[in-house]
């Protein structure tokens, strides 16, 4: 059996990188049903993963978590070929890298990004796939857009006040007085690195 667990894409100029898709034909998984009734594996859990697409004004895509064992199997053998593990895609112009992938047991042990492991039937495997590079800097995102990310759960809440420089309320709503003195200091900062650059 050959299973194929994608990350996102990165930011284009003008839109954001696609989540969760396999490069360079950029289709979508195939669904865990299928998965689940052609080949002998049980799917624990599949999920996009919050804050892994790189921050920047237009957001990489994000990777995905994918958890699955296989328990009709005393002993089972996974060739593991995973990549940006050690190095994250990059952003441009000034967009942040997005998450590195990970590989480990479901209980949090982990395994190489490449090479073959051993497992039983009470054992599974967790694959966190790579998010995608931002581009442009992340407190040149529109803000609507941050809130938005945070409804659709991309996007935390630490993050969008942290690394994009959005205050939200308790409903979502952007706090444009703190998001517009925090995002005006941030960009302070950002031309005093690149001048020291």
């Amino acid at each position: 059996m050959f299973i194929t667990v994608s990350g996102g894409m990165g930011a284009r100029p003008v839109k954001d990188g696609l989540s969760a898709v396999s490069f360079p034909a950029n289709i979508a998984g195939v669904p865990v049903e299928v998965w689940e009734t052609t080949i002998p594996v049980l799917v624990h859990r599949r999920a996009l993963v919050p804050d892994s697409g790189g921050p920047g004004r237009l957001r990489g895509g994000l990777g995905q978590v994918v958890e699955f064992s296989m328990p009709e199997f005393e002993r089972w053998l996974a060739n593991l070929l995973t990549d940006r593990v050690r190095f994250p895609a990059r952003g441009a112009l000034g967009g942040l890298p997005g998450a590195g992938g990970r590989v480990s047991t479901l209980d949090d042990q982990p395994l190489p990004a490449k090479g073959r492991v051993h497992t039983g039937r009470a054992d599974g495997i967790r694959l966190v796939t790579p998010g995608g590079g931002g581009w442009k800097p992340p407190w040149e995102r529109d803000p609507e857009m941050v809130a938005e990310d945070v409804r659709e759960g991309f996007v935390s809440r630490e993050a969008a006040l942290e690394v994009y420089g959005v205050a939200l309320d308790a409903a979502g709503n952007v706090l444009w007085p703190e998001t517009i003195s925090r995002r005006t200091r941030y960009a302070n900062m950002g031309k005093e690195v690149a001048n020291d650059g």
